[in-house]
C-alpha cells in the first residue's frame, strides 16, 4: 500500500508519507494494512524492553466470534488483492486485571519501538529555524487579542466561522474593475478595498484547503470588552470578501498554514503498528 502524498508543493519541505501510516496495523513481512475505525486508535504502546517501559496489560487477538473475520483469515493473499478492502474484527484482550482509570497499553512491536527510539535520538526542534510549533499556535488561540498574532505569518493564518445571524457587508474584488461600481443588491465592486486586491493571499486559502464551514479571514480591529472582532472573510469562488463588524471571538481561530503543522515536518515520525507473528496468517 502506498502512503505517500500524491501532490505536494515541492517548495515546501515536508514528510511525504501520510500520518495515517502511524495508525495502520500490519506485519513487517506483509503488504496488508488494517486501519481501526473505533477507539482502538487511542491505545498507546508500552513494553518492558527498555528500563522506563512497563509490561502491557492487553494484547491483540482476532475475533473468533465474528464469522466474516474467520472467513477472511483463511483466504489467500491473491484473493484479497481482488478486493478494494475487507472489514474484520480484532479484539483487545486484557492480560491481567485492569484497575479503574488505569490506562490500557498494547505492544506495538520491536520494530516500532526501535524506530521511535531512533526518532527521539535524532529529534531537533524546528522552532530554531523560524517555524511555529502546533503547540505555539494553540497558545495563540488562548491570547487572541494579542495584536502581534493578527498578521498572517509564513506558518499560520486565521479562519472564521460564520454565525447564522450577523450583520455583514459584501464586497466583490475584481481585477478588471477600473472604477468602483455596485451590484443590483447594492454590494460594492472594486479592484481594491482597504488594501485587499484580487491577488491577496486570503483568496489562496479558500476552496479545497478548508473542508469545514470556516473561511480564511483577517482581523481588522477588536473589542475586548464585548469579546468581538471586526474581520474580513474571503470567498475564493466569487472573489468576494465579507466584512463582519462584530464577530464573537469564539468564531475566530488561528491555524497552521497547509503542510506547516507539526505532523508535516520532514522528520515527523512515521511507522505502522505491528501485528504479532503468532496471530498473523502465514499466507499473508
Amino acid at each position: 500500500m502506498n502512503f505517500n502524498l500524491s501532490s505536494v508543493n515541492e517548495d515546501i519541505k515536508i514528510n511525504p508519507t501520510m500520518q495515517m501510516l502511524n495508525y495502520q496495523f500490519s506485519n513487517p513481512n506483509s503488504s496488508i494494512y488494517f486501519l481501526p475505525i473505533n477507539q482502538m486508535l487511542a491505545i498507546n504502546h508500552n513494553n518492558d524492553r527498555r528500563p522506563s517501559g512497563k509490561i502491557p496489560n492487553a494484547k491483540l487477538k482476532w475475533a473468533e466470534w465474528d464469522k466474516k473475520s474467520k472467513y477472511v483469515l483463511q483466504r489467500p493473499l491473491e484473493d484479497l488483492r481482488k478486493e478494494s478492502y475487507s472489514t474484520m474484527v480484532m479484539d483487545v484482550i486484557a492480560t491481567r486485571d485492569i484497575a479503574q482509570d488505569e490506562e490500557i497499553f498494547i505492544d506495538y512491536g520491536k520494530e516500532w519501538e526501535d524506530a521511535w527510539i531512533d526518532h527521539e535520538r535524532r529529534w531537533r526542534s524546528p522552532c530554531n529555524n523560524g517555524r511555529m510549533s502546533s503547540i505555539f499556535i494553540k497558545e495563540m488561540n488562548d491570547d487572541k487579542y494579542n495584536t502581534s498574532y493578527h498578521n498572517w505569518s509564513d506558518n499560520h493564518f486565521i479562519v472564521c466561522s460564520k454565525p447564522e445571524k450577523s450583520k455583514f457587508k459584501i464586497v466583490y474584488i475584481s481585477q478588471n474593475a477600473t472604477s468602483p461600481s455596485y451590484t443590483k443588491e447594492g454590494d460594492l465592486i472594486t479592484n481594491n478595498f482597504n488594501g485587499i486586491d484580487f491577488n491577496d493571499q486570503g483568496f489562496k486559502y479558500t476552496g479545497d484547503t478548508l473542508k469545514t464551514n470556516r473561511y480564511p479571514c483577517k482581523i481588522w480591529n477588536t473589542d475586548f470588552k464585548k469579546r468581538t472582532m471586526k474581520v474580513v472573510l474571503f470567498f475564493g469562488a466569487e472573489s468576494a470578501i465579507e466584512i463582519q463588524t462584530a464577530l464573537p471571538d469564539s468564531q475566530v481561530t488561528f491555524v497552521p498554514k497547509p503542510f506547516k503543522s507539526d505532523m508535516h515536518l520532514p522528520d515527523a515520525f512515521r511507522h505502522e503498528i505491528e501485528i504479532p507473528d503468532e496471530i498473523f496468517p502465514h499466507q499473508w
